[in-house]
């Protein structure tokens, strides 16, 4: 199974999650009042900064299980697995009773929040403790599933849990319109969805909760690793939420909650860029366990010519269609409000999802210091545009700052290709696709002109956009020679690395 197919079936859930959540949101916004809606992203937000919780040892056993796997030391495997198990997993315990005080302690005074919105936040903070410990607890059986490449289970699994729990909010939203239900049922399901792959894991792998193969030693030997792992986890979650967190600080609740929607858009593009980011990782890991260098170059060269085509796309529908879509999506006065926010809120969530590519080579190569050091600059210009940008120009100039902060992360790419011999952004391809894709969009933005604004027609025509545009990406990513002789490139071929 090769780094494509690999993402296809990563990316199931994640186009599912990203689908139902477009429909969900006008529900969750209606049921739920603007209020709670808004509380629920404060809580979010607040969340952001717990993406700490294993200190880095989830992703620093999975590097080192992928090694010994690409070695065929099965082992190891179990030492390295065992070991880390069983350090984390006390870890994670005290860093949900730590978010859960410090939300309790600070959280509402830093959100402003009145009296009846806080009440409603202090009984948020106890589902939401207990699902942060389930997420990073199956996201540590997560890790071990993807690097002995069991991604078809995988998708079948997280796609029914994660349709399972949408519908289960949603209708908790429609009938009690209470947000404390609905996330104390997201949280059930989440554990609900960790115990099946830990019930896979032990029944295929062997892998379960078998303290006696921990190894002192195996912990000596990923401790580097874990450590940078989490120097750039934790700049990931001050950073990554640096900018919502000064927003919520400046802006009133309304504004806030108009940036946070678009945001949450965003965030499924940046869901999507997780796809590759897994593959990508254990395949490069298996390559620098069996020494095999040529794989890591040519491995990240595929996956960015895989995904930049997509995100192109992506942004170029926002920029053309996207008022048409919200206006349809959320209503008018709601449309209106978010419409100006679309186009650099997801334009930088286009550049940040790019980079997670290489953010996942730099990981899986131990260079968590060059990712640790952009994490950290696009976070700070981020956070520094959002304040600029409201003081300036409110909050569409906040979204604009956000914007601006963010394509510092364009750097992280050209530094990989350099290293690794990678032509990435410079390839001929990449910019063959924008040429592309940019004349195919003035078509249909000049198609669009002469239709005149209604709303529906325009969004017709964006939708056919999106089906020719996705048709083109396909074949030149599957079916080159169903495209002209010009545009059927010789790309990378990955080694296979067991």
């Amino acid at each position: 199974m090769n780094i494509k197919i690999q993402t296809l079936w990563n990316l199931l859930p994640l186009v599912l999650i990203a689908v139902v959540n477009i429909v969900s949101v006008p529900i969750f916004y209606r049921f739920l009042g603007e209020a709670d809606y808004a509380l629920w992203f404060y809580i979010t937000t607040l969340a952001g900064l717990a993406g700490i919780m294993d200190l880095g040892l989830g992703v620093a056993v999975g590097r080192f299980i992928g090694m010994a796997l690409g070695r065929s030391d099965h082992e190891a495997v179990r030492s390295y697995w065992a070991t880390g198990h069983w350090i984390a997993l006390p870890l994670m315990v005290l860093m949900s009773a730590a978010f859960f005080a410090a939300c309790a302690q600070f959280g509402s005074a830093w959100f402003k929040l009145d009296a009846e919105s806080s009440r409603t936040f202090y009984l948020c903070l106890g589902p939401s403790a207990v699902g942060l410990f389930a997420a990073f607890y199956g996201q540590f059986w997560l890790i071990l599933l993807q690097m002995h490449h069991d991604y078809r289970f995988l998708a079948v699994v997280r796609s029914g849990f994660t349709i399972s729990q949408l519908l289960l909010s949603i209708s908790i939203a429609v009938l009690t319109g209470s947000l404390v239900l609905l996330l104390w049922v997201s949280t059930s399901v989440m554990a609900l969805q960790t115990a099946t792959m830990v019930w896979h894991a032990r029944r295929t792998y062997g892998l379960d909760f078998d303290w006696k193969a921990a190894r002192w030693s195996r912990a000596i030997e990923m401790k580097d690793y874990a450590l940078k792992t989490f120097a750039n986890l934790l700049a990931g979650a001050v950073f990554g939420s640096l900018d919502r967190l000064m927003l919520g600080r400046l802006a009133p609740s309304a504004a806030f909650l108009h940036f946070s929607i678009c945001n949450n858009l965003g965030q499924r593009l940046l869901q999507a860029s997780l796809a590759v980011m897994a593959p990508i990782f254990s395949n490069t890991s298996r390559a620098v366990g069996a020494n095999c260098k040529a794989t890591v170059s040519s491995a990240y060269e595929e996956s960015f010519q895989f995904v930049i085509a997509w995100f192109c796309l992506a942004f170029c529908l926002t920029a053309i269609w996207g008022e048409a879509f919200v206006r349809i999506w959320l209503g008018h006065d709601a449309g209106a409000a978010i419409a100006p926010l679309l186009v650099p809120v997801i334009g930088a969530s286009c550049f940040a999802a790019i980079a997670n590519v290489s953010s996942s080579q730099l990981a899986a190569t131990g260079r968590q210091g060059i990712a640790t050091a952009f994490t950290v600059a696009a976070g700070a210009g981020s956070a520094i545009g959002v304040v600029a940008g409201w003081k300036l120009g409110g909050l569409p100039g906040s979204a604009w700052g956000y914007f601006l902060g963010r394509i510092v992360m364009l750097g992280q790419d050209v530094y990989l290709g350099r290293v690794f011999g990678a032509k990435a952004w410079l390839a001929k391809g990449t910019w063959l696709q924008f040429s592309a894709q940019l004349a195919l969009s003035a078509f249909f933005y000049l198609l669009a002109l002469s239709v005149g604004s209604e709303t529906g027609v325009r969004l017709c025509l964006g939708m056919l956009h999106a089906a020719v545009a996705a048709l083109f990406i396909a074949a030149y990513q599957f079916k080159p020679h169903l495209l002209p002789h010009w545009l059927r490139l010789q790309r990378p071929v990955v080694p296979s690395t067991g």
